[in-house]
């Protein structure tokens, strides 16, 4: 997400927060899946909110080792699917943040941005972007939002724009969906590490 007061702090944050998922345990690959790395990259990059996914939502909570993310009230649209799973979201309305980074290096790093080792702060905008099942934890805060075209036309553009920076991650992650080459028997039941990533506006 990204956070400020009256001030915009880029938090390019991104945490290992789930020692590992096994991705095809829960969903396999869609027909509509990228069959290529580079028709891949391209559609997590720029993959849009999902105009049929917007939502009312109140005390959701995003709760990690290292890091709570609270969406008190407000509005939140996921994102299209790729290859079968939501990778996204958007929020605006009243949220906060605590990030208490594990080493003192991680704390260094964040004082060097925000002036402070551990964070907590309000924000009232952020784009999440996450591997794991971050939506499904938050399904049930959700509920139907009316003004969800609205939403969508009025943070479509900076969703994709924010779409951009963990794209290289979530290829990574994705990858074991494309087709193996014929030479390669590695079965592709692979593990990636579970990590969630923001951006915020306070």
């Amino acid at each position: 997400m990204t956070l400020g007061s009256r001030r915009t702090i880029g938090l390019a944050m991104s945490m290992c927060l789930v020692a590992a998922t096994a991705w095809s345990q829960t969903t396999a690959p869609g027909p509509q899946c990228p069959q290529t790395t580079n028709a891949l990259y391209s559609r997590i990059r720029s993959v849009p909110l999902d105009p049929q996914r917007v939502y009312h939502v109140r005390d959701g909570a995003i709760d990690r080792p290292n890091l709570r993310i609270d969406l008190d009230d407000g509005t939140l649209a996921f994102t299209e699917d790729i290859c079968g799973r939501i990778t996204g979201a958007f929020f605006e309305g009243e949220g906060e943040i605590l990030l208490r980074p594990p080493n003192r290096m991680e704390r260094g790093s964040l004082a060097l941005f925000t002036g402070m080792a551990i964070l907590e702060e309000q924000f009232t905008s952020g784009y999440l972007r996450f591997n794991d099942d971050t939506a499904a934890v938050l399904e049930r805060s959700l509920s139907p939002a009316s003004e969800g075209a609205e939403f969508i036309k009025e943070w479509s553009d900076t969703s994709r724009i924010l779409a951009e920076f963990d794209a290289l991650r979530l290829l990574l992650d994705f990858s074991h969906f494309l087709p193996l080459p014929a030479e390669m028997t590695t079965p592709k039941n692979q593990i990636a590490n579970s990590h969630i990533c923001c951006t915020l506006t306070c």
